[in-house]
Formats: C-alpha cells, sequence, structure tokens
C-alpha cells in the first residue's frame, strides 16, 4: 500500500454491529480509523498503540512491502460503551495471511449485499458468508468462523429459514463456549433469546436471556446487561406481566443512563412508553416516548428516531388521536427511507394503512397496504407480508368484495404454511400455527359468508379443508415421521449425543426435585431451571439436526390434508363426523366450561369444606347439570339431529370441546331442550374422538400393512411409591445405604412436595396408592392364556418394565397409574411408575417423562391410560392429555384409551372389567364399543349414574 493510500474493509464486532475500518500509510506512521456506517468517525488509533496484551486479531490488512498490520480487538468498551481498539506493529506475513485476508474480503463482500435488503441480494450473501465460514474454519479461526456463522443466522431469519437460523446461532453458541468466549457466549444466548421471543416461544427466550443476563453480570458487561434486561422487558411485555415488565425496563433505563449508553435507553424509554400505553396510562406513555425522541435526536441515530416517532404515532393511535398517529407516521416514513431501512419503510407503511383502516377508511388504508406489500417481498419479510395480506382481506370484505378478500387470505395462509415447514423444531410448528390459528378463523368466517351467499358453490367443502389445515398438522408429520424410522442413516455421533442429552435431562430432573426439596436460594432454583432448559433446548436442537440430515425425513412427502370427498371416502354408512371450529368470542366456549365444571364438581376440594357442604355442593352440581349438559348439546348438536339415528358419532373438537366427553350429553331434542332428562349418547350411539380427520387417513396408511403384535395384553399395575407402603418387605433405609456408594436419589416425599410446588399434588398428603388397579389386572389374568399375557404389578410396575423393548409384542398396553401433567413445566411432566425397591430403597427413575414416551417402539393396537390423575389448577390442562395421547400414538399405538379427569378408582375398576369383558370375552367387540358397553352399564347403576363416574374415558384414534 503506497503512501498516502488507504485500504478499506467493512468489519463486524462480536455484537453484531458492524464498522468501517480504513487503515492508511501515512509516511512511515499507519492509522486505523473506524467509521460507524452512517459515516461518522468512532475513533482513531495509530500504531503506537501497541496491542496491550489483547488476544484475539481481528483484522489483518495488507501494507507496503508486503507486510502486515494486525488489528486487535475492536469491540464497544465496557464503561463508556464507545468503540476502542488496539493494534499491533508491523510484521512479516505468516503462511496463514492470505487465507485469512480472502476470508475477510469475502465476509465483507457478503456485508455489502446483505446491506441492500433485497431478496436476491441478501441470498448472494449467503454464499459469501457460507464461503467466508469455509474459508475462517480452514484455517483454524473460530472467531471469524463464528461470525460469519452470526451473519448467517441473521440473513435466514429475516428470509424466513428459521430452522437455519437456530441452527447456525447454536453453532455461534458452540464455539464461543468452546473458545472460552465468555462475552461471545453471552451474546449469542442473547440472540437466541430474540429469536424465541419472535417465534412466541417466550419461556425458552426467558431462558436464554437469563443465561445471558448471569454472565454479563459476571463479566462486568454493563452495556451487555443493559441490553439484556430490554429483552426480558419485552417478553414480560408481550406475556402481559406488566410489573416484570417495567421492572426490567426500568432496570435497563437506570444502568445505560448512568453508562451514558444512549441507544440502550432510548430502547428503555420505549419499552416503558409501550408498557404504560397497554396499562391506560397515556400521560405517562407519551412523556417516555418523547424522550426516547428527543434522545434520538440529540445523539444523531436517525434510525432510532424514526423507530421513536412510529412508536408514538402507535400510542396516539391507541389513544384515537388519528391525525397525530398519522402525523408522526409521516415523519418517521422519510428518516426510515433515508437510512435504507426498508423493513422499517415497510412497517410504517403498514401502520399507516392500519390507522385509516381503524378509523373505517378501507379505501386508503389498501392504498397504504398495497405500498407496504412489495417492500415486504423484496426483503423476504414473509411474515409481514402474511399480515397485510391478511389486512387487505379484511379491507376488502369490509368492502363487499369477498373474491379479492378470499384470494388474499388464501395467499396468507400459503405464505404461513410454508414458513411453518421451515421451522425444524415440531414445538415450534406447534407454536406457529397457534399463533396464526386468526388467520384460519377469518377464512372459515369469510367462508361461511359465501356459503350464505352462494349456497350450492361449495364453499361449504372448501371451509371443512381449511378446517383440516388448521389442526392436528404435528400429529400428521409426526405419525408418518415415527413409521419411517428417520434415525436410519444419521450419523452415529449425532445420535449418541441425542442419547446423552436425554440421559442427562433425566438425571437433571431428579437433581432438581432433590433441590427443591431441601434447602436452597432462589438463585439455586433459578440456576438449576436454567441448567434444565439449556439441556432441553440443545435436545430439541439435536432433535431437528436429525431430521433435517436423515436420508428417509428427506424421502418424506409433507402429508396433505384432506377434502371434503377424501374424507367421506374414510367413513362407512353407519358412522357421522362433525368437526367444529370455534372462534374467540363464541357462546358455545362459555356453555361447555360450565358443563364441564358441573361434572368435575366431584374432583374438586374446596378449602375448610365439611362433608356435609361437599355432598350439597355435588348434589347442587347433578342438579344443574341436566339443564346444561340439554342446552350445550343443543348448540352442538342440534344442526345434525336429523342424521344421527343410531350411527357411530365420530367428534373431531375444538377449543374446550375437547375436554368434554360428548358420550355423556344427552340426545338432542328437536324444539329445543324439555325439563325432561334425556339419555345420553352413548345410549344409541358408538363415541370416537379424533384431533382432524386427515390423521384418520394417515393411521389407516400407516396400519395397513403392519403385522399385529404376536401376544395378548400386558398390563403396568398398581406401583409402589412410598417405602411406608405395606408391600416393602424390609425396613426403610437411606439412600445408597446398600452400596455404600450408590447416588442420592430423590424420595417419593421429595417428589410429591417437588409436584405440590407446581400444583399436581396436595402437599402432605402423599401419593396415593391405586388398589383398584390389582382388579383391573385380575380381571385381564383371568380371559387371557398366561403365555399370552405379562402382569408387571407392585414393584414390577417400574420404568424399566415400560421403556423394556418387549412391551412392543403385545397388541394391548395398559398403565394404571398416575399420569403428573404440567403444561409449565413439561420436564415434570409424565406417568409416575415405581419410585422404591422392595427394600424401600429410591429406584434410579420412577417416573416416564414424555419426551420418553415419544421415543418408546409400542405397535399396540390399543394403549389404556387407566386411573391417570389429571391435575386440574385454574385452568383445565387438556393440553397435558392430548400430549400423553399423542406420545403413544407416535410410539406407535392404533388407538389410545385416555381420560379427560380425575377419575374414581373404584368405579374405574369396574368400568374397565366390562371394558375388558367386552374386548377379551365371548363377543370381542372392538375397542369403541367395549368402552360404549361398559360406560353403559355404570349409566344404568343408581351410584354410578353421574358422568363423573364414566364420562371421563374416551377413545381416540382407530375404531375399526
Amino acid at each position: 500500500m503506497a503512501g498516502g493510500q488507504s485500504h478499506t474493509y467493512q468489519v463486524t464486532l462480536a455484537a453484531g454491529e458492524f464498522l468501517h475500518v480504513v487503515v492508511e500509510q501515512r509516511g512511515i506512521d499507519v492509522v486505523v480509523a473506524l467509521f460507524a456506517p452512517d459515516g461518522k468517525q468512532v475513533i482513531e488509533v495509530d500504531s503506537a498503540a501497541g496491542t496491550q496484551g489483547h488476544e484475539s486479531v481481528f483484522l489483518i490488512a495488507e501494507l507496503a512491502g508486503g507486510y502486515r498490520l494486525e488489528v486487535r480487538s475492536l469491540a464497544k468498551a465496557t464503561a463508556t460503551g464507545k468503540y476502542e481498539a488496539s493494534i499491533a506493529q508491523m510484521r512479516a506475513p505468516s503462511a496463514q495471511d492470505s487465507s485469512l485476508i480472502t476470508a475477510q474480503t469475502v465476509f465483507a463482500e457478503g456485508e455489502q449485499l446483505r446491506a441492500r435488503d433485497e431478496a436476491e441480494s441478501l441470498q448472494s450473501s449467503i454464499n459469501k458468508y457460507e464461503e467466508a465460514r469455509s474459508l475462517y474454519r480452514s484455517i483454524g479461526n473460530h472467531e471469524g468462523e463464528a461470525n460469519a456463522l452470526s451473519k448467517l443466522g441473521e440473513v435466514h431469519n429475516n428470509t424466513g429459514e428459521i430452522k437455519k437460523a437456530l441452527d447456525e446461532w447454536s453453532q455461534v453458541l458452540a464455539l464461543r463456549r468452546a473458545a472460552g468466549d465468555r462475552g461471545g457466549e453471552a451474546h449469542a444466548l442473547s440472540i437466541l433469546g430474540a429469536a424465541y421471543e419472535d417465534l412466541g416461544e417466550q419461556q425458552k427466550a426467558l431462558d436464554y436471556d437469563n443465561q445471558a443476563l448471569l454472565l454479563d453480570r459476571d463479566l462486568g458487561d454493563r452495556p451487555g446487561e443493559a441490553d439484556v434486561l430490554i429483552n426480558i422487558g419485552l417478553i414480560y411485555y408481550t406475556l402481559r406481566e406488566l410489573e416484570k415488565a417495567l421492572s426490567y425496563y426500568n432496570q435497563a433505563l437506570s444502568l445505560s443512563h448512568a453508562l451514558g449508553y444512549f441507544e440502550g435507553e432510548g430502547f428503555a424509554h420505549q419499552g416503558l412508553a409501550a408498557t404504560y400505553t397497554y396499562l391506560g396510562e397515556k400521560r405517562k406513555a407519551l412523556d417516555y416516548g418523547n424522550q426516547a425522541l428527543s434522545l434520538s435526536r440529540a445523539i444523531g441515530a436517525h434510525r432510532l428516531e424514526a423507530y421513536s416517532l412510529h412508536h408514538l404515532a402507535w400510542i396516539y393511535g391507541d389513544m384515537g388521536e388519528k391525525q397525530k398517529a398519522l402525523e408522526y407516521n409521516h415523519q418517521a416514513l422519510p428518516l426510515m427511507r433515508e437510512v435504507g431501512d426498508r423493513r422499517g419503510e415497510a412497517y410504517i407503511l403498514h401502520s399507516l394503512g392500519w390507522i385509516h383502516d381503524t378509523a373505517g377508511e378501507k379505501r386508503q388504508a389498501i392504498d397504504y397496504y398495497n405500498q407496504a406489500l412489495p417492500l415486504r417481498r423484496k426483503v423476504g419479510d414473509y411474515l409481514g407480508e402474511a399480515d397485510t395480506l391478511n389486512r387487505l382481506a379484511h379491507c376488502e370484505r369490509e368492502l363487499g368484495n369477498l373474491g379479492k378478500a378470499r384470494a388474499h387470505i388464501d395467499a396468507t395462509i400459503n405464505l404461513i404454511e410454508s414458513f411453518r415447514t421451515k421451522l425444524g423444531s415440531q414445538d415450534l410448528r406447534a407454536n406457529y400455527i397457534a399463533f396464526a390459528q386468526g388467520y384460519y378463523e377469518f377464512y372459515l368466517d369469510l367462508l361461511a359468508q359465501l356459503h350464505q351467499r352462494s349456497p350450492t358453490e361449495g364453499y361449504n367443502a372448501a371451509a371443512l379443508q381449511i378446517s383440516e389445515r388448521a389442526r392436528a398438522r404435528n400429529l400428521l408429520e409426526l405419525l408418518i415421521e415415527a413409521r419411517a424410522d428417520i434415525r436410519q442413516g444419521v450419523d452415529a455421533a449425532l445420535l449418541e449425543r441425542e442419547r446423552d442429552l436425554r440421559q442427562t435431562i433425566t438425571a437433571r430432573t431428579d437433581s432438581r426435585i432433590r433441590l427443591l426439596n431441601g434447602k436452597h436460594t432462589e438463585q439455586q432454583a433459578t440456576q438449576a431451571r436454567l441448567e434444565l432448559a439449556a439441556l432441553t433446548s440443545a435436545y430439541q436442537e439435536i432433535e431437528a439436526k436429525i431430521r433435517t440430515t436423515s436420508p428417509r425425513y428427506a424421502a418424506l412427502t409433507q402429508p396433505q390434508t384432506l377434502t371434503l370427498p377424501e374424507i367421506k371416502q374414510l367413513l362407512d354408512p353407519d358412522t357421522l363426523l362433525v368437526e367444529y371450529a370455534l372462534g374467540k368470542e363464541s357462546v358455545i366456549h362459555v356453555a361447555a366450561q360450565r358443563v364441564y365444571e358441573l361434572m368435575t364438581a366431584r374432583t374438586q376440594k374446596l378449602a375448610n369444606e365439611t362433608a356435609a357442604q361437599r355432598g350439597a355442593r355435588i348434589a347442587k352440581a347433578d342438579a344443574q347439570y341436566h339443564t346444561a349438559a340439554a342446552e350445550l348439546s343443543q348448540m352442538l348438536l342440534a344442526p345434525v339431529a336429523a342424521q344421527l339415528g343410531h350411527k357411530r358419532l365420530v367428534v373431531v373438537a375444538d377449543g374446550v370441546l375437547q375436554y368434554i366427553p360428548f358420550a355423556a350429553l344427552p340426545e338432542p331434542v328437536s324444539g329445543g331442550p324439555t325439563t325432561r332428562p334425556a339419555q345420553p349418547l352413548i345410549a344409541e350411539h358408538e363415541l370416537v374422538s379424533l384431533p382432524s380427520a386427515s390423521t384418520l387417513a394417515v393411521l389407516r396408511r400407516e396400519l395397513s400393512g403392519r403385522r399385529p403384535a404376536p401376544k395378548t395384553a400386558a398390563v403396568l399395575a398398581d406401583p409402589v411409591f412410598e417405602p411406608t407402603d405395606l408391600r416393602v418387605r424390609a425396613a426403610r433405609q437411606p439412600s445408597g445405604a446398600a452400596t455404600g456408594n450408590a447416588p442420592s436419589q430423590p424420595s417419593a416425599a421429595a417428589l410429591v412436595r417437588a409436584l405440590d410446588e407446581t400444583g399436581l399434588v396436595q402437599f402432605g398428603q402423599g401419593i396415593p396408592r391405586l388398589p383398584y388397579t390389582q382388579r383391573e389386572a385380575a380381571v385381564i389374568k383371568a380371559l387371557v392364556p398366561e403365555s399370552q399375557r405379562k402382569l408387571a404389578l407392585g414393584f414390577a410396575a417400574s420404568y424399566a418394565t415400560a421403556t423394556s423393548p418387549e412391551l412392543s409384542q403385545y397388541r394391548i398396553v395398559h398403565f394404571a397409574t398416575h399420569g403428573l401433567l404440567d403444561s409449565q413445566q413439561p420436564e415434570l411432566s409424565g406417568m409416575l411408575l415405581s419410585l422404591v425397591d422392595e427394600q424401600g430403597r429410591p429406584q434410579e427413575n420412577g417416573f416416564l417423562r414424555f419426551g420418553e414416551i415419544y421415543n418408546l417402539k409400542l405397535p399396540a393396537e390399543l394403549v389404556v391410560l387407566s386411573a391417570c390423575q389429571t391435575a386440574l389448577g385454574q385452568q383445565i390442562r387438556g393440553e397435558g392429555l392430548v400430549g400423553l395421547t399423542r406420545g403413544f400414538m407416535y410410539a406407535g399405538a392404533a388407538r389410545v384409551l385416555a381420560t379427560l379427569w380425575k377419575v374414581d378408582d373404584a368405579a374405574t375398576a369396574e368400568l374397565m372389567q366390562r371394558f375388558y369383558e367386552g374386548m377379551l370375552g365371548p363377543q370381542h367387540l372392538p375397542a369403541a364399543a367395549a368402552l360404549r358397553q361398559a360406560q353403559l352399564a355404570l349409566w344404568r347403576k343408581a351410584n354410578r349414574r353421574a358422568p363423573y363416574y364414566w364420562g371421563a374415558f374416551t377413545i381416540q384414534g382407530e375404531w375399526r
């Protein structure tokens, strides 16, 4: 580089920001100048600064005479938030310099392409980043490799390739940890937290951010700490835990102000403004919003100013001050265009459309939405594009243009489903479809409106298909995936890592239970939860990677939901399918909730309630049930009453209806409910439930070529939970006493106390034994020859038995134990098995987690979950029960019999006896028919007539 000449490089900091670096030789001196993206010089350092003990080379620039200049530790200073750099003296070139300079050049080209923020240039930038990553890796430069991966993650995230983005950011995290770069590790954790927050995985986002926060505080990275506090505030704002949101935003504000970290201060002000807006404190919201705006203008941060103006527009819009909202957005728009933020520009244009939209000015709204739409397409913002198309659909419907509205919402749904397939994790796919339910609901409403206008045009059939597309998509994929054995052909090291993580999660779950049982600090409890969350996330990432690298998975085709003619082919003349789709404000929801409460009055335990009071409350509930159930039945079944006859009824429920046993509802009466008690549906109908009609098609296809298991039935019943159980032969011994070195395992009492914290069991009562389940085992013993059965009772009803490959040899697998379900802490969900051995010592494993159920190989014709104790708190945790059912279907079961609430032991034993006599006795009834016969027998008995005793049992899956 000749004197007076300079070379310009674009480099990325660990925090994800990029600067232009100008390396210039002035005579015998070398000067390195750092410039922000807007052209403002940040700092200038000459070669006299020296290395000052910094470890990593950030940039090597080519100088005159073939010499190289090392630029080291280019980063923000902790105290000030400003940029600092140190450089080394010129030196002779090394063997790796050329490769490093090539990698840096390619990386800079990727940055330039990405800065254009167009779909085509973004795709080109991906190629450059991948090339740079490969070059960095070839010379062992993990810092450069991590930076390239981080940028790949950003681009893939922006273009909707979330699966790839999460994988790349996870690799960044692993590289930072391997290098001992704790600051980089903290930043990678915060990136993952932000990504999961965007996906609606708030708990996972919180776990990553809390890990980042602990690291930042330990390292003394105060600006990083402020950024993470803002991120956590946003998560709590999204969860509407507003006091926590205010707390974190205020912490971030105080810290940023003390540091002179103006950007953090500005975003903290914006977060407080948003929170106070939601709280209805509009004056405070405006004060904080204006402070953010003033700050952005004072420091000349145009992008922050644009977003501050837009945020004020949102506040004024919420206050109903349309003109001010428009004014602030119109001020923000040219600023956003000036800084070249086309995503932000599209966001403001969409916002302008929304303001006119909510004011009833649909044509003006359409104009702005149509301006936003091509921008969102150009930058690859698929989710933004879907949102804008959805609003266009709403506007066109309001204007009476139903055809245009349908075209827009159809495009919206196609985008949503295309985006969904790019998510590697099944959990993320499920969450995303849940987030998108509003789009499907609008489409169904629109088709209903079109059907009313033109009843013969097939809009009702189209609505059924949209309903199918909205539900149980993950189950369809999981069922196909399970039968394909997608682990064949996968890298053995990846499978070993999966097994190791699964075992570690089991061990850490037990450790956490022991911790919660003893004296512990809040920090210890938080750390244990975060460790378990990190392991769970790593496990899910490994599973996603197994899918993406599996040859068999790659060969699978995405299952298609069925059309009306295809659904009809599944049904014989004696079967009627009813499928429900509930809106947000459905009167059915209220009525169904009431019926469920009355049905399950016996499961409720009220504080200080006497036996007499309890009896009176239950009697009142039974008396009220008839009227409430009749009203609900009219709502749900009156439209098909003329078609019911004596047909089998297959129910695809939605929302709260998933918790209602249709078998217990009275027959609908023409002309409306009467005061005369009607017989329940099971009197004339066999009842089966399905997650979707399309699920049945997949089940039948996957089961069609399967040979039945060679043996009849295996039973796991009446596990031993407590060392005080009479079946324990010897006196209790301290854990590990027998061997002297066995690890301490959680006692049954410890499990009770830990689960009490999650609301699963009542503290102090112990885990109740299930003695009546011995009767269930006795029935099977009497009906099935010894060579065709397996009875695992008491101590033998263990984790080892439940996970044994031997169970795959039986057509019926019967679990008679407690199911502990917790949607908030899934690691404490699953099935409880024997917790102690014959000596009263804790078993190494006594709890079969949900994740382990999914990993079973259980090609059974029927799995029965008898006496499942579903702990119901303020909310009905129906998703947990669905989780168990789906887990066993994934494991290979053709159908699953499970319960909707905590059932009565004695009534369950009687019902199961009749059920197995019908199925395994001389009649050889199919499972659904045998269940109906057993439920009818109990209903006809005076002391078992209430649905509580028999209605909880439902069969899901194939009925033939």
